[in-house]
C-alpha cells in the first residue's frame, strides 16, 4: 500500500510541475510583450509565505527551478522548484 501512495504522490507533484512551467513560460511571454511582471507566491523551507518576481528559470542537473527575485529589491535570487510555486500571475505595473 505504501509504494502506491508514493506513486501517487510523485504523480501529483509531475502534474504540478508541468502545469507550472506552462504558465510560468505563457505568462514570462505575456510580460515580456505586454509588459509588467510575473508574480509568484510560494512557501520557503521555514513555512513562511514568501512573494517575489519570476526572472526565468535555470537547469541544475536534471531538475529545473525557477528564478525568484524578492520585491523590494533586497536579498539573494531564490532557486526554486517549479513544483513548489503556488500563485502565479502576471501583474501590470
Amino acid at each position: 500500500m505504501k509504494k502506491f501512495k508514493d506513486v501517487r504522490e510523485q504523480m501529483d507533484v509531475d502534474k504540478k510541475h508541468a502545469e507550472n512551467k506552462k504558465k510560468f513560460q505563457s505568462l514570462h511571454r505575456k510580460a515580456k510583450s505586454k509588459g509588467g511582471q510575473v508574480h509568484v507566491d510560494y512557501t520557503d523551507e521555514k513555512g513562511k509565505k514568501q512573494t517575489g518576481r519570476y526572472n526565468g528559470m535555470m537547469r541544475m542537473g536534471a531538475h529545473s527551478y525557477a528564478k525568484i527575485e524578492p520585491h523590494h529589491g533586497r536579498g539573494p535570487m531564490t532557486a526554486l522548484p517549479i513544483h513548489q510555486a503556488d500563485n502565479i500571475r502576471h501583474v501590470q505595473k
